[in-house]
């Protein structure tokens, strides 16, 4: 017991710190978020969700979209960045708007940006 004791410590110790460490850094994605809207596909009833946040950077803010295809899973389709902003509140003020059409999706005011429902429903 003697010999593994000083293992066992090593251990604790590291995990608390590994604890401490993401306790501190921690970083709530929904901080981030601008919107969240599910729309209907041929695959089915609330099929796609169309997420838009933003992302920091140096003097600006980037704001970003990717759609989910699915549920219970890590499948989507990046959109990348689909347009600059200079504030959290600009990006939801240009981008908070989300509508799913027969075409394909539009996110922001206007339209701002859009993605065909062809290019949405290429994953199969």
């Amino acid at each position: 017991m003697k010999k593994i004791l000083p293992y066992i410590i090593v251990i604790i110790v590291t995990a608390l710190i590994t604890a401490f460490i993401q306790a501190i850094t921690y970083k709530n994605p929904m901080d981030n978020l601008i919107t969240v809207k599910w729309g209907d596909g041929k695959y089915g009833k609330a099929f796609y969700g169309a997420e838009v946040y933003f992302i920091k950077e140096e003097k600006s803010y980037s704001v970003k979209a990717k759609i989910r295809i699915g549920r219970e899973n890590n499948y989507y389709h990046d959109c990348g960045v689909i347009g600059v902003v200079q504030s959290p509140e600009e990006a939801v003020e240009k981008y908070g708007e989300v509508t799913w059409t027969e075409s394909g999706l539009l996110i922001g005011k206007e339209g701002t940006y859009f993605l065909s429902r062809k290019e949405i429903e290429k994953h199969r």
